[in-house]
């Protein structure tokens, strides 16, 4: 049986701007339509499957171009993340009314695929402790269950790097000072101690602090069983490589629902922008956020927040061009809320 252990990866450049950003999901689809037509697109049928794959036949794409207009492909790439009022207030919504608990299949949304792991992450913050000797020596206690590597249990585990914490003896081994039942505590090394400088007043004898976002992702990695790994998840290669700034991250849920949709549009984009037969004379390919409001509104309701798009039309510029969050948010904003067509 192998084991993968995830180490932190460089963090990825996605900056998605909520507030002031979020249109009713009623209103997008005529709004997106109506941008469509002042592109030259004429009617069109909006996909929301995202593209086809890059093994489709000719005749399936072009069944799905002739269905969604006269040589002419509006997709939609939308990622679902539930709203927290911690993102910020937008025009006054959704007044927190009612907390229930949504029922979705397992995996189905980015928060649902990093739930285990935010799981283990919150359980290290609580559980590894800081406090002081009578000597005034900085101590961590840690749980075994997180000290171990390797072994045969299933699921995800959370392990922790000691040797980025732990002074080590003159071997250069590290070895607890102290083992009281399953709690390991080990000297933390002076140069690790300037981290928790705002904390040293509190370190006091008798007293012990959880360690709280002070594990940031560079102290611990995740590792698994492979047989664990879903990888028929559309989650799996876009946000697996980065969990360990994602469950570090103020808004978890958040940041994996912008890295999945911003990893996918790179790739899909980069992809029509090589594609020697295009898939129309005319596309555009917009990714975006699916705001779900449902658990704090008491009834369904969502938002789309629009992020980037693509748009390619032969004749035009080669590769296609783009648009930025605030650029394409003003445009669609300056369409009517109603079809005009």
């Amino acid at each position: 049986m192998t084991t993968c252990s995830l180490e932190s990866s460089q963090p990825t450049d996605a900056l998605f701007k909520i507030k002031g950003r979020m249109i009713p999901s009623a209103e997008f689809p005529c709004r997106l339509r109506n941008l469509s037509a002042s592109l030259g697109f004429g009617p069109v049928t909006i996909r929301t499957s995202g593209l086809p794959a890059a093994d489709s036949s000719p005749d399936d794409v072009a069944e799905l171009v002739k269905n969604g207009g006269e040589d002419t492909a509006v997709f939609v790439l939308s990622t679902q993340v539930t709203y927290n009022p911690n993102w910020g207030s937008c025009c006054g919504l959704p007044r927190l009314l009612d907390h229930k608990k949504l029922k979705t299949s397992s995996g189905s949304t980015p928060a649902d695929f990093i739930a285990p792991f935010l799981h283990l992450y919150r359980f290290a913050q609580e559980n590894i402790f800081l406090s002081q000797t009578v000597q005034g020596q900085c101590l961590i206690t840690v749980p075994e269950t997180l000290l171990r590597q390797g072994g045969e249990d299933a699921g995800c585990k959370l392990n922790i790097h000691l040797e980025r914490i732990v002074e080590p003896a003159k071997d250069g081994t590290l070895w607890p000072v102290m083992i009281s039942g399953a709690l390991h505590s080990f000297i933390v090394s002076p140069d690790f101690q300037q981290v928790f400088d705002p904390l040293i007043h509190d370190w006091r004898q008798g007293r012990k602090l959880a360690i709280g976002h002070y594990l940031g992702r560079e102290l611990f990695s995740f590792e698994f069983v492979d047989s664990q790994v879903n990888n028929d998840s559309p989650y799996t290669e876009t946000i697996l490589p980065h969990l360990t700034e994602i469950v570090t991250h103020p808004t978890p849920n958040l940041r994996a629902a912008e890295i999945h949709l911003q990893q996918v549009f790179v790739r899909d984009t980069t992809r029509l922008a090589a594609e020697p037969r295009p898939i129309s004379s005319k596309l555009l390919y917009l990714a975006g956020l699916d705001i779900d409001m449902t658990a704090f509104t008491g009834e369904e309701e969502h938002y789309f927040v629009p992020w980037q798009a693509y748009i390619s039309q032969s004749g035009k510029t080669s590769g296609g061009t783009s648009l930025a969050q605030d650029d394409l948010f003003v445009q669609l904003m300056q369409q009517d809320e109603q079809s005009l067509l």
